[in-house]
């Protein structure tokens, strides 16, 4: 199967399928290859570096960022079904290198009776931390992890938003 022109399937699996003839309905989600896109982007922490890559999704192998820096992005593109963020004429990240955040400037004052849990930048439980109960911590970051969103309180550290009241 291809995709229209100017357009990429989400999911590679799409490129090929076989049609069962007693559920035959299958959906395939695609995707303009470029759109202007404005944002902010950090890579992950903890790997050292992040690869760029090309606007072909070819290796650049004289150039890297490093681990836990942002990046303002302007375009998300697709290319062969893996997505994007552009951060300079011609140099992209893999979206799965990276995570969406918005800036803010806010208090993150936790909520209930029991101690807030504490997560990675990935989702990741960060078993030998919590937040006490009323404590309050400055949140520079809001971003959706995991389907989930969440505000950053330390350098690889967030807690849920259904944990913490915005003063």
């Amino acid at each position: 199967m291809t995709a229209p022109d100017g357009y990429s399937f989400l999911n590679a699996d799409d490129m090929q399928m076989t049609i069962n003839k007693d559920n035959p309905n299958k959906s395939i989600e695609v995707a303009p290859n470029t759109s202007d896109f404005m944002g902010t982007i950090t890579t992950y922490p903890n790997k050292g570096y992040t690869d760029l890559y090309s606007n072909k999704g070819t290796l650049l192998d004289d150039v890297v960022v490093s681990s836990n820096s942002s990046w303002i992005t302007d375009k998300k593109v697709y290319i062969n079904g893996v997505k994007y963020y552009r951060v300079a004429t011609n140099q992209y990240i893999k979206a799965s290198d990276a995570y969406l955040y918005t800036p803010i400037s806010k208090i993150a004052q936790i909520n209930g009776k029991t101690n807030a849990k504490v997560y990675d930048s990935k989702g990741t439980l960060i078993n030998d931390r919590a937040l006490a109960t009323n404590s309050a911590w400055k949140a520079d970051k809001a971003a959706r992890i995991n389907g989930e969103k969440m505000y950053r309180v330390a350098t690889n550290e967030w807690v849920k938003d259904s944990d913490v009241s915005l003063l």
